[in-house]
């Protein structure tokens, strides 16, 4: 048996220190509500993964989500500096 809301927590800690481990890499300043953020719309993506929905689906979801969570995160400046 899982518990999500455990699975969760997990993730949300998770996504924060990738999001952290990325922010000290790339030599970006970012404020801790802006990781928490994304961290919880990053956390919103693990319940998807619980409904019965197909596997493209999930895919396409991961990727919107990942994408959103370094728009929250990181600030839209340009192109290249969102793709970094």
């Amino acid at each position: 048996m899982v518990y999500v809301d455990i699975l969760v927590i997990i993730d949300l800690l998770f996504n924060y220190v990738i999001l952290l481990t990325v922010g000290v890499l790339l030599n970006r300043i970012v404020h801790f509500k802006n990781m928490f953020l994304a961290s919880v719309v990053g956390a919103i993506n693990i319940v998807i993964m619980f409904l019965d929905v197909n596997s493209c689906v999930v895919f396409l979801s991961s990727l919107f989500f990942a994408l959103l969570m370094s728009l929250i995160c990181f600030k839209y400046k340009d192109f290249i500096y969102t793709c970094k």
